[in-house]
């Protein structure tokens, strides 16, 4: 019988393609297109993969949800349309080759207004954060304090309000930082 690597390792987490149907049998299940068969281990590394791809999906689509004009119709078309289900095709996005988690999230230039819920500090394997040129106003989220792997964030020519966040200063891999034109008060 055919194996196959599913990059499953104790603790770990999955890599690889997860299109094939399963069919349960006894305890074990079966990859109909390939005929192989997987233990539990794979069970539970498939529900983390999923679970991971889920609270992305959740989070943008949080955002899609605060979102008040979207004049080009770009995220109204785009995300979330039966035809284009996988997140890491959604215009913008950008997901890792290993994890297929969101890694940058650019909407520059859409002439985006809404506010930034909280559910966005979920993306946790975010590394580029780019809402430049858009109408987005109110406050930053204390949750955006979650995304530890963040390196550039431009949030320019915005109407966000209040002060400036003070955790933007615990990114500790944060390599650019971008507020030109902005409504903050200073702290």
């Amino acid at each position: 019988m055919e194996t196959k690597d599913f990059g499953v390792h104790t603790g770990g987490s999955v890599s690889g393609s997860f299109g094939d149907k399963m069919v349960l049998v006894g305890n074990k299940r079966r990859m109909q297109e390939n005929n192989v068969e997987v233990g539990p281990e794979v069970d539970n590394a498939l529900a983390i993969a999923h679970t991971n791809f889920s609270v992305d999906q959740s989070a943008l689509l949080a955002l899609k949800a605060h979102i008040t004009s979207d004049p080009q119709n770009i995220l109204t078309a785009n995300w979330s349309s039966p035809s284009n289900s996988d997140i890491c095709n959604w215009v913008g996005v950008t997901c890792g080759a290993r994890h297929h988690r969101v890694m940058a999230l650019n909407l520059s230039f859409m002439g985006l207004a809404g506010v930034i819920p909280p559910h966005l500090g979920n993306l946790s394997f975010l590394i580029e954060l780019d809402l430049k040129n858009n109408s987005f106003h109110g406050p930053l989220p204390q949750e955006l304090s979650r995304l530890r792997r963040l390196k550039k964030i431009n949030f320019g020519n915005n109407n966000f309000m209040g002060t400036i966040p003070s955790w933007f200063g615990s990114f500790a891999k944060l390599e650019s930082f971008k507020l030109h034109s902005y409504n903050f008060l200073h702290i």
